[in-house]
């Protein structure tokens, strides 16, 4: 089947209509450039029209299904939310484009606010055409991924056509179908805190927080720096119950709650608690008597590095040599062999596959700086369940932050693009793509396998409607 896309982006809808229907893409219409640039990097030789409203239909190849998220501004609640009276709403060039091109299929994206703003004008311009419509709103988090991201989906049909038998024959096919970056197995009763879903402004800066009455909650680009500063721990609260507590009584009280009432959840995260776990012990009188009185992280001095001295020129020793020895001395450069990170090497960049970092250390060789890296969602916080989630149907999470021209952190682009479920460097790897340019785009873009979820519930009710 031979798919044409409008407002095409950096096809993360036609991937996904490209995935259910078995389509090919044989032309775009897309006129931002940088968006340009990703379509042209991944589908070349297909053409790109250019801009919706130029479009001659006389002299565009026929295609068997239509496609396009037209945009989202006018109806999203993160605007103006003006509506048809927006200059921004093309929703009635994409209707003459189907009345034009008259394709079997009519496949539509949008923002959920979609739904209360101006979608009755949408469906009523389909029945004028002769089209029936099925629709759903679906989120990128029922799929999986680590934020809510909900969407309008659409799918129309000639009214008294064939969609019933193609629905039929999709039935038939799912099992034998692994949906784009696969979805399967996502489901889960467990609910996990999710990110903000990235944005267009990611990329403009200077917004770290919601404005107004929500101005307590962060953003994507909030969100990274605090993983950066390590900030991620649980928000105070009045009646902290682990206030008091060791981490051990709290880790068995949670299970015991867990088991009690069938919940998942115990009694959630205690910052009374977490602080333990993850910020340096209070000082206290015995700091004053020597390093590491209690041999281990407990007291302050244990958990920061020795105070340089003379022994340091006595080379490094071992932690059996040390344990071996009747009174051990602190030496700088024994903690900087046993318990400081890995040096930086030139291999920190091979990645996963083969090389990842438990089938390295298996095979006995050395830890490396980037085994550190990709140990643990511990610095996640609260959005480490979310995080773990998505890097088991998709792929490793890239870093959050990278640093700016000065050196400070700001939002990681490839972060956002693997948010987004799309192949690594789908967006940030083409040339001539700058950060910006990236953010705008993943802000802008679709979850494939959101959209596959939700193409594939609509082609089984129309099945069943018709």
């Amino acid at each position: 089947m031979k798919l044409g896309s409008l407002f095409s982006g950096a096809a993360g809808l036609d991937r996904a209509v490209e995935h259910v229907f078995g389509a090919t893409t044989v032309w775009h219409s897309e006129i931002d450039p940088a968006a340009s640039k990703v379509l042209a990097h991944h589908y070349p030789g297909v053409p790109n029209l250019g801009s919706i409203t130029d479009i001659d239909w006389a002299s565009v190849e026929p295609v068997d299904i239509l496609c396009g998220g037209y945009p989202c501004q006018p109806f999203s609640a993160a605007g103006q939310r003006k509506g048809t009276s927006d200059a921004r709403h093309l929703w009635p060039h994409f209707a003459e484009a189907i009345r034009r091109v008259r394709p079997r299929y009519v496949i539509l994206e949008n923002v959920a606010g979609h739904r209360s703003m101006g979608f009755d004008s949408v469906l009523a311009d389909l029945a004028r055409d002769g089209y029936d419509a099925q629709w759903c709103s679906v989120r990128a988090s029922d799929v999986g991924a680590p934020h809510r991201r909900e969407r309008l989906f659409v799918i129309a049909h000639p009214r008294n056509g064939d969609v019933a038998e193609r629905a039929r024959a999709q039935g038939r096919e799912a099992g034998k179908r692994s949906p784009v970056g696969s979805i399967a197995g996502c489901g889960s009763d467990k609910p996990v805190d999710l990110l903000p879903t990235p944005q267009t402004a990611d990329g403009t800066g200077g917004h770290l927080n919601r404005s107004g009455s929500r101005s307590d909650e962060l953003l994507l680009p909030g969100v990274a720096r605090a993983y950066s500063n390590g900030d991620l721990l649980p928000t105070p609260v009045v009646n902290d119950m682990g206030d008091g507590k060791t981490v051990e009584w709290w880790d068995q009280w949670t299970a015991d709650a867990k088991q009690r009432h069938g919940n998942g959840n115990g009694h959630g995260n205690s910052l009374a608690i977490e602080v333990q776990r993850n910020l340096l012990p209070t000082p206290t009188s015995r700091d004053g008597k020597g390093h590491n009185q209690r041999g281990d992280t407990t007291c302050l001095t244990g958990a920061l590095l020795p105070t340089p001295s003379t022994h340091d020129g006595t080379g490094a020793r071992t932690p059996e040599q040390l344990a071996a020895m009747t009174k051990p001395f602190a030496n700088l450069n024994d903690t900087a062999v046993n318990e400081l990170l890995p040096t930086p090497s030139a291999s920190d960049g091979i990645g996963g596959g083969p090389n990842n970092p438990n089938n390295r250390l298996a095979q006995g060789h050395h830890v490396q700086l980037l085994d550190m890296g990709m140990a643990s969602t511990e610095m996640w916080g609260k959005y480490g369940p979310a995080i773990a989630r998505w890097e088991q149907l998709t792929r490793p999470a890239p870093a959050p932050t990278e640093p700016n021209s000065k050196g400070n952190p700001r939002l990681n682009a490839a972060f956002s693009e693997w948010m987004m479920g799309w192949p690594a460097g789908w967006v940030t790897a083409v040339p001539g793509i700058s950060r910006n340019d990236a953010l705008r785009i993943v802000g802008n873009g679709v979850v494939s396998q959101q959209a596959v979820a939700a193409l594939s519930f609509l082609l089984t009710v129309c099945g069943v409607a018709a």
